[in-house]
């Protein structure tokens, strides 16, 4: 509970435990907290999955408890941002494949590593609209781990991406702006992307919850972790790390047509009901995040995730996994495996087609409107 409730940035000023009376065996946790109500909310979810059966919220500032046997939030009481700075209350995270907690993360156990991801965290906790982007000195290991991946990423880039993203990285290297030697600098990154498409990056420490990563795309706001993967396993992470965020996502949102097509999905997504976070969520992981098209016969990749982890690049594009083409309706409803490759990709004719058919699918929801000057809803 106490690292759930650190890892999303809750400060705990107080905790007792007493056995409960009226279940023997089982104790009764007290806890003395200090945060925004929203992220309390955020987090309810993650407490009561974790065999925590009932709690209580008695607010300091009213007179009034809260009782939860499940997520006390409700599609009633959606908060929703309407300007960029807003953001600063959409760094959420999931607590998932934790390299403390997950004996699988494949750098449990490893202390130098994550003592170094909780500095980089801290970092991208505390950043606030309207700081620049951190200026990170990473590590000659950290350096190396990003080589191992540049290198044998673009060995494949040629035959297993897209048009869109060979075009778009060439770019970012020929103005030396993305090399193998060492992880590239987030200020000149974030700098490129604004002249290029109007995308920007902010930091966040850790996978971010649906509702969160989306509200930030609608405003063209790219929220990137800050560490990378562990040394030991370059060619594939079971969550956001930089290369994946760098290599993967930056040359993508650099397109005019990924960036619209990401935008109009985060639009959706302002005010959605939890239902309609899900679903969208899941179409956006199955595109922008392991999405394949086709040029000239072959598949090709789109998706970020396929583009930055060399492993799954080449199962993607194999004829092991299955393919099916992309429908909105299809591939929102279709179940994701999210630590592991996965058994089923959705192949877009291009990502115009794909915006298409996005457009028509929107006609169910409520839309958003944003001014792309003043940044605001």
């Amino acid at each position: 509970m106490i690292q759930k409730l650190n890892s999303v940035g809750i400060a705990l000023k107080h905790v007792e435990t007493r056995p409960d009376k009226a279940h023997p065996g089982e104790l009764e946790i007290l806890a003395q907290i200090e945060t925004r109500k929203p992220l309390l909310m955020e987090v309810l979810d993650h407490l009561i999955a974790d065999k925590i059966d009932r709690i209580e919220i008695k607010s300091s500032e009213k007179d009034n408890t809260i009782t939860s046997s499940k997520n006390v939030a409700s599609e009633e009481n959606i908060w929703i941002p309407t300007h960029v700075s807003d953001l600063d209350k959409c760094g959420h995270v999931v607590v998932k494949y934790e390299p403390t907690e997950d004996p699988k993360h494949p750098g449990f156990g490893d202390e130098s590593y994550i003592t170094r991801r909780a500095e980089l965290n801290s970092i991208a906790n505390n950043w606030k609209f309207g700081d620049q982007m951190p200026d990170i000195e990473y590590l000659p290991e950290e350096n190396e781990t990003w080589k191992i991946s540049y290198l044998k990423l673009k060995e494949l880039r040629e035959s297993h991406t897209c048009e869109q993203y060979q075009r778009n990285i060439k770019q970012m290297e020929d103005i030396g702006l993305i090399t193998a030697e060492k992880i590239p600098s987030l200020q000149a990154i974030d700098k490129y992307l604004r002249a290029k498409t109007g995308f920007q990056l902010r930091p966040c420490g850790g996978l971010l919850s649906a509702r969160d990563f989306l509200a930030s795309l609608a405003f063209r706001v790219f929220q990137t972790t800050l560490y990378t993967r562990h040394h030991s396993k370059p060619n594939h992470c079971p969550e956001p790390d930089l290369i994946h965020e760098i290599l993967g996502h930056t040359p993508m949102f650099a397109d005019p047509i990924v960036a619209e097509f990401s935008q109009e999905v985060g639009l959706l997504s302002i005010g959605a009901s939890d239902e309609q976070i899900e679903l969208l969520s899941t179409l956006y992981w199955f595109i922008i995040e392991f999405g394949l098209c086709e040029e000239d016969g072959k598949l090709k990749a789109i998706g970020a995730g396929l583009i930055s982890a060399f492993g799954e690049l080449q199962h993607a594009c194999s004829d092991v996994p299955a393919h099916a083409p992309f429908d909105p309706y299809v591939t929102a409803v279709q179940k994701y495996e999210d630590s592991d490759y996965q058994p089923l990709y959705f192949v877009a004719k291009s990502m115009s087609d794909a915006m298409t058919k996005l457009r028509k699918y929107a006609l169910d929801f409520d839309r958003q409107l944003i001014n792309n000057i003043q940044n605001k809803i």
